[in-house]
């Protein structure tokens, strides 16, 4: 089920068969599905999990989340702020599935502060309707920015679940891995088993054998059937061709080497492309994005520019203006000369080696 509005919520492998129903808020804040859950006497325990988005704080712009929200309040008459009214109407559809006996696992946008538990907090009103964040409660006092641009150190993006789910481990993902995001990837293990019962068995759908070894008649037609497959599809020529084929690919894969990039083209255009990466993510942080610090301090030392990280704004833009163009000048010329230099550097370096060694 999706939504326009950044929510989708997917069902794969060995679940998707276990799916009831599904659906969504007609404000595209959250989208869900129902999964078919243990059975407990005459009562049905499904499991409901929901992916929701929680829009940001008014600014601004017109075209926001939030204000667009507001737009269609105002035009069904209703005075609520949308984010208030968010809470107030996920509450009411959680409440309801807990009625009908139904565990929820919710993950959610809440662009609020999840390690809070402040009576207004979005966690606290969470807690309120009986779910708890899974990953602050497997990990207390143990907060991570889950949003590139956020420099606070807190998250914002949450997995909610009711007691009943038996979570066995939780945690967040490294930026950009898994999701081509600026978001962090969420994750929770839990028992499937448990909590939507066991795997109910299907009929056995295997075909017996017809070649049977015991039986000389039908060995002797299988063999000739088998002879009269042979050579009604070519099968020897069609073997010799693919011979043929395979040797051919490994004379091509050995021919010759290639130049791919897995060696550095030589020490001085390698020293012009570290020093504009630094550049690029020194600016890159005074944007306020996210980067690597351990990557920063790597290309400090390895440029021999370890104060570089003092200089204004400006400063860096010009340094990486003229880095750039002395790239694009190495590249007319300069750069086949270094190359020859530096494999015959190397040559003679592997020749020493080898020498000693054999000494």
């Amino acid at each position: 089920t999706t939504q326009f509005g950044g929510c989708s919520t997917s069902a794969f492998n060995e679940v998707s068969h276990r799916v009831r129903s599904s659906g969504d808020d007609s404000l595209g804040r959250w989208a869900w599905i129902r999964l078919h859950g243990r059975t407990r006497g005459v009562c049905q325990r499904d499991l409901v999990v929901l992916s929701a988005y929680r829009p940001n704080p008014p600014n601004d712009g017109h075209q926001t989340v939030w204000f667009q929200h507001k737009a269609h309040f105002s035009r069904t008459h209703r005075d609520a702020d949308p984010r208030e009214a968010f809470i107030k109407d996920l509450s009411m559809a959680i409440n309801k599935w807990r009625d009908d006996g139904c565990s929820i696992i919710l993950g959610i946008d809440a662009n609020d502060d999840l390690s809070s538990y402040s009576p207004t907090s979005f966690r606290f009103r969470m807690s309120e309707v009986g779910l708890i964040e899974a990953i602050q409660s497997k990990h207390p006092g143990s907060h991570q920015a889950t949003y590139q641009r956020n420099l606070r150190g807190y998250p914002i993006d949450g997995i909610f679940a009711t007691p009943d789910v038996p979570i066995l481990a939780a945690g967040y993902y490294p930026f950009d891995e898994h999701v081509a995001s600026d978001h962090r990837g969420l994750w929770i293990d839990f028992d499937l088993r448990s909590l939507l019962g066991g795997h109910k068995p299907t009929k056995s759908t295997r075909v017996p054998r017809r070649l049977v070894m015991h039986n000389k008649r039908v060995v002797q037609r299988y063999v000739q059937l088998a002879e009269q497959g042979y050579m009604r599809y070519n099968i020897p020529g069609r073997l010799s061709t693919l011979g043929f084929d395979v040797a051919r690919r490994l004379a091509e894969q050995n021919c010759r080497k290639l130049s791919m990039g897995g060696a550095e083209w030589s020490p001085q255009g390698q020293s012009i492309r570290d020093r504009i990466t630094l550049w690029r993510l020194l600016l890159k942080g005074r944007r306020q994005c996210r980067v690597s610090s351990r990557k920063v301090r790597r290309l400090l030392l390895k440029t021999n520019e370890p104060l570089a990280w003092k200089l204004t704004t400006a400063e860096l833009e010009t340094l990486l203006t003229q880095d750039l163009g002395r790239y694009r000048e190495a590249k007319r010329g300069l750069t086949s000369k270094w190359r020859k230099a530096h494999v015959t550097t190397r040559t003679q370096s592997i020749a020493k080696v080898r020498h000693k060694t054999a000494s």
